[in-house]
């Protein structure tokens, strides 16, 4: 489809982002620098774009810098491919773990003053270390981008159809309440950090307002530790409220909208002023729920030293059928992350078979598998088990890992969320520094104790 001939279409309406946006584009030279980009995108133009004020977002989010916006939209487009972002809506959606649904807290109830949706999250009362021994780091962090992209692209479309009003964002109340020492957990706090980078650098200016309540006397150093990585203008929209949060939040949305236990009058049919049809609540992950190695008995263990790689040669038989063989695995350690990649032995110049990712495997076994490609020959693979990142720990690793002809339809997602897309925009400044200052913090925890293990 050929893009928007006008040169900005403006938001109608008197709601503070139609005026904002009226207002920084009534600049002529905004609007022809935006008019550029739209004729420099013509190549990679998707249905999104002809809507304006969707492609603005990428233009407030760099400053309105023609070179800059494009060369974001660009990688955003790269990474929704290679993340296969589109495929997490289609037929019927991505299927989330029952354990997120339950135990992962958050969730939409009602609109604010101005029409747009609201997103409770009660964080305190998430279970890091539960998570993150039920599910895999991929699919954890493939159910947020889920949310987000059902948000961006059905549940905001849909709302501006059938009001009419230029809704592309969201309201947050972040609930602090219990957020404490599990918190600080490092893997936890890398995990919530990635998901913040996906966000700013593929969903941007999609935060309306964030309002933190009930915020405990350790957040300013999760805010300190996360504030790197987040846009100027995006740590603008963070409203750290005190003991009158109620009435601010009444003054940010109806009260028949706000749920009875933030102060408004909503409750759910039964009464309920937590309103739990339509927040998860969270709590604590009962261990039925902890990941197990799929082939206990047959782990093999091995030590990688640090600076260190292991890899295991397999051999893969022909097959007249792509799928007809695959390469299984389940692996953990003793403590630690490692690098995991599955790479042809025959051709060092192609694609790897599975892209080079950190698994946080201490936390809970990395299963999965992966389909070969269609051979007239056998073919030979290396899985790289990678240490080389660690500076001064050894692992104990165990793993299995064969080639099988049973059928990969019910396997595990394998996607890495570390794409190309991702290293063609280069080192992160802010990846750098959140990884820096959390580096930081863990070392001082630990002497002073401030920060111990659950």
């Amino acid at each position: 489809m050929s893009c928007n001939q006008e040169a900005f279409v403006m938001p109608q309406g008197e709601s503070t982002f139609a005026k904002r946006v009226r207002s920084e584009m009534s600049d002529p030279a905004k609007v022809e620098a935006f008019a550029a980009l739209k004729q420099n995108l013509r190549d990679v133009w998707v249905d999104d774009f002809n809507d304006d004020i969707y492609l603005y977002r990428f233009f407030k989010a760099r400053q309105f810098d023609r070179v800059r916006t494009e060369e974001m939209v660009r990688n955003h487009l790269r990474w929704r491919k290679e993340y296969k972002a589109d495929d997490l809506l289609a037929n019927g959606g991505f299927q989330e773990a029952e354990v997120i649904t339950r135990y992962y807290a958050g969730g939409f109830c009602g609109v604010d003053k101005e029409g747009h949706p609201v997103w409770y999250e009660p964080s305190g009362l998430i279970d890091p270390q539960g998570l993150a021994r039920s599910v895999t780091r991929e699919h954890l962090l493939r159910s947020r981008i889920y949310i987000t992209e059902r948000f961006v692209r059905q549940i905001l479309p849909e709302m501006r159809r059938k009001t009419g009003l230029p809704l592309y964002s969201c309201t947050f109340v972040i609930d602090l309440t219990n957020y404490g020492r599990r918190h600080l957990w490092g893997p936890g706090l890398e995990f919530y950090a990635e998901f913040v980078q996906i966000c700013e650098q593929n969903y941007p200016e999609t935060i309306g307002t964030a309002y933190i309540v009930n915020a405990p006397a350790i957040f300013p150093i999760v805010f300190n530790l996360l504030k790197p990585l987040l846009h100027v203008e995006t740590q603008k929209k963070i409203k750290v409220l005190g003991r009158n949060y109620k009435q601010i939040l009444l003054n940010a949305i109806d009260a028949d909208e706000l749920p009875k236990i933030f102060g408004g009058n909503r409750t759910d049919p039964d009464g309920d002023p937590h309103c739990p049809s339509m927040i998860c609540w969270g709590g604590d992950v009962p261990k039925h729920y902890y990941l197990k190695p799929n082939y206990p008995e047959r782990l093999v263990s091995q030590s990688i030293g640090r600076r260190s790689t292991h890899r295991v040669e397999l051999s893969v038989p022909p097959a007249p059928q792509a799928g007809q063989w695959c390469i299984e695995w389940d692996f953990l350690t003793d403590d630690g992350d490692l690098g995991f990649e599955i790479v042809s032995t025959d051709d060092s110049e192609s694609e790897p078979l599975v892209g080079y990712r950190r698994v946080h495997c201490g936390i809970c076994p990395c299963s999965g598998a992966v389909a070969c490609p269609q051979s007239a020959d056998s073919r030979k693979y290396t899985v790289c088990f990678d240490n080389a990142f660690s500076r001064i720990r050894s692992k104990r690793l165990r793993y299995f890992v064969h080639v099988t002809d049973k059928p990969i339809a019910a396997l595990m997602d394998t996607d890495s969320c570390r794409t190309a897309a991702d290293l063609a925009a280069g080192a992160d400044p802010g990846a750098e520094a959140f990884e820096r200052n959390l580096e930081e913090f863990e070392r001082s925890s630990e002497q002073d104790g401030a920060v111990g293990g659950d």
